[in-house]
């Protein structure tokens, strides 16, 4: 599965902010614990994380 388009065309510093405040509503918002969860379960059930590994085990090795 490739990032899409949009991921794609926003500047590493865009990247950087947009995955902060994400983190930051998620951790100070009920609201937005809950969207983000919300989003999270809706695209585990369609299978977009099917093949992806987050934070894997520090044992396996991780290939860039």
């Amino acid at each position: 599965m490739a990032n899409c388009t949009s991921w794609l065309e926003l500047s590493l510093q865009e990247k950087i902010e947009m995955v902060g405040k994400m983190t930051h509503l998620v951790q100070n918002s009920d609201i937005g614990f809950k969207e983000i969860q919300s989003i999270l379960e809706s695209a585990e059930r369609v299978g977009w994380f099917k093949e992806v590994k987050i934070n894997p085990p520090s044992d396996e090795k991780i290939l860039y």
